[in-house]
């Protein structure tokens, strides 16, 4: 994987040489094997390159015919692309070469024919414009800010920010959203002026102005097809072996995220048969009375001999790393798993630069809780969507910073779905582009390590979401149809097993330094704006679930702020950092 960036103004005497120097630097972290840029008088695109495939001679951008191109991607189905188009003259054996034939002959349609995950940036000399464009699933991130000076994009925030191209002000329905759901959804971000491109979106901008935009959505083919079937789960194997098959393409060594669940078990059962040496996989694991996943994972491990490491995460980790963590996260998610999933990526970097991981597996096969229920983090009711904020009713919140806009806006209700479907649909819409895979890119990238999600493939979509509700839900268990496919592969992995859960013990960590910590997010600037200080104390001192939430949110933001808004530095502790005035 990469770092993009770049610029296309309407101003001929534009120098953009600076700027892209500070971008470059900005997303080193991202690709720090190879850089290169490309210029013009109105054009500037940077591109840092993480080798995965082609290690020796992929560098970006790519430049014929009079398109240049950089992307972030890998491209699984690049050699059967490379095959179907041999009439261009390639320069490499990059997968991502293949991108400027396909424009060529498909035009704006080009990623129709892509599988995999992407943020890509085309410049059209011929016709002046710039086409940006993103995975259907959002897997991979891209930004942009666009002003009276131009068109500037990246594919993290702070690149942005760095380059100074906007002031950094914080968007208050943002903080709303970040606030009551731990992540914020749609195309705004918490920087007001700086938009995600989302997934699926492509954006064509002329003369330093978006002239249209269009949604390339795998959701498309999806449709109620509540029939009889016995070969689902034939089809599932099939896709299941596809999808991993493509994802282990690589010319550097690779591994996987083992948490002992049902998505990360079927990965190792299917990686191990189809590599010929040891699947590398890394657990985390907390200091806890009940540790299911970690004894499971090491089980795993051992029966399907691959080379485990185990990672433990603790309050001191908490306390030390999480500075680290959230310097990574200049797109907030006050995710629980952020710590452990930063930690454990820290690690394998030492061993690998590829990780599969399970993301995805819960949405497409409806593994939530919430689905058996319809319910948490968002009430699925009559067809509607009502929030429910870890704030509500608790008089923390200042009344302005209590209400998020009403997500029935963004909630599409398709008369040809299921209940279940719909609310599915509503997560991998949301949820996860901007929560799960943005957790994962950051903690992954920042130590130059890329994830890849065989889950989240366009033919495994098709072969999940249009199962009838009976083959995902079934006896008060979610992704049946993978339990079933998982235990007559391994009847010892345990499928139908309840899971207990990747519970991070935050409660307590925040409980045990609840004394200390309370006064110090309650005297934050960015926190007195927000919230009322004597009730963001108490909070601190409370040892309920919900309690600990709230107050975990709180402490994530003012370290957040504190650190992307403030430009504090991150050497210490959360106490360090919190008292560094």
């Amino acid at each position: 994987m990469c770092g993009i960036a770049g610029y296309y103004t309407s101003n001929k005497g534009f120098n953009g040489s600076n700027l892209l120097k500070s971008l470059e630097g900005s997303l080193y972290h991202r690709g720090p094997d190879q850089n290169g840029t490309y210029q013009n008088s109105q054009v500037g695109f940077v591109h840092t390159r993480l080798s995965i495939i082609d290690i020796s001679n992929g560098r970006q951008p790519f430049c014929a015919d009079g398109v240049a191109l950089i992307a972030n991607a890998e491209i699984y189905n690049y050699k059967e692309l490379i095959r179907n188009n041999s009439e261009y003259s390639y320069s490499s054996s990059s997968d991502c070469e293949v991108i400027i034939p396909l424009y060529q002959k498909y035009g704006l349609k080009f990623s129709d024919h892509l599988r995999g995950m992407y943020s890509v940036a085309l410049y059209d000399e011929n016709e002046d414009k710039l086409i940006i464009s993103r995975d259907p699933f959002g897997i991979k991130p891209l930004y942009y800010i666009i002003n009276e000076s131009g068109f500037y994009f990246a594919s993290e925030i702070k690149a942005l920010c760095e380059a100074e191209i906007i002031d950094k002000k914080i968007d208050n329905n943002v903080l709303k959203e970040l606030l009551a759901h731990q992540y914020s959804l749609d195309s705004n971000t918490i920087i007001s002026g700086i938009k995600r491109v989302l997934p699926g979106e492509t954006i064509i901008i002329k003369k330093g102005k978006i002239e249209k935009k269009f949604l390339n959505n795998p959701l498309k083919k999806i449709g109620n097809k509540n029939k009889s079937d016995k070969g689902f789960l034939k089809k599932l194997d099939s896709a299941l072996y596809d999808s991993v098959s493509k994802h282990l393409r690589a010319d550097v060594p690779l591994g996987l995220f083992l948490s002992g669940g049902i998505d990360s078990t079927v990965l190792l059962i299917i990686m191990s048969e189809l590599l010929d040496k040891p699947v590398n996989s890394y657990t985390a694991y907390f200091d806890i009375a009940s540790n299911f996943e970690r004894d499971h994972s090491s089980y795993l491990a051992s029966k399907y001999k691959s080379n485990h490491i185990e990672l433990k995460v603790d309050k001191d980790n908490f306390i030390n790393d999480l500075p680290r963590v959230i310097k990574a996260l200049d797109d907030p998610v006050a995710d629980y798993a952020v710590l452990p999933t930063f930690l454990l990526a820290e690690r394998a970097s030492k061993d690998l630069k590829v990780i599969l991981c399970g993301e995805g597996g819960d949405e497409l096969f409806a593994g939530y809780g919430r689905y058996r229920k319809i319910l948490r983090p968002l009430l699925f009711n009559n067809n509607n969507l009502q929030k429910k904020s870890i704030f509500a009713k608790k008089g923390i919140l200042r009344d302005k910073f209590l209400n998020p806009k009403n997500y029935n806006v963004l909630f599409e209700n398709y008369s040809c779905l299921t209940k279940l479907q719909n609310a599915q649909l509503f997560d991998t819409k949301y949820w996860l582009p901007n929560d799960l895979l943005n957790k994962v890119d950051r903690c992954l990238m920042y130590h130059g390590l890329e994830g890849r999600t065989p889950y989240l493939d366009n033919i495994i979509f098709e072969n999940s979401f249009n199962l009838p509700d009976k083959l995902k839900i079934r006896q008060g268990r979610g992704k049946y149809i993978l339990r079933k496919w998982l235990s007559h592969k391994d009847k010892s992995a345990k499928a139908f097993q309840r899971k207990s859960g990747f519970t991070v013990p935050v409660v307590d960590w925040i409980f045990q330094e609840g004394e200390m910590l309370g006064p110090l997010v309650a005297q934050q600037e960015c926190i007195k704006d927000i919230a009322y200080p004597s009730s963001v104390r108490s909070i601190f001192m409370k040892k309920t679930k919900k309690s600990s939430l709230a107050a975990w949110v709180l402490l994530f933001y003012s370290l957040w702020y504190k650190i992307h808004i403030i430009d504090k530095k991150t050497e210490g502790t959360i106490f360090d950092v919190l008292s560094n005035n």
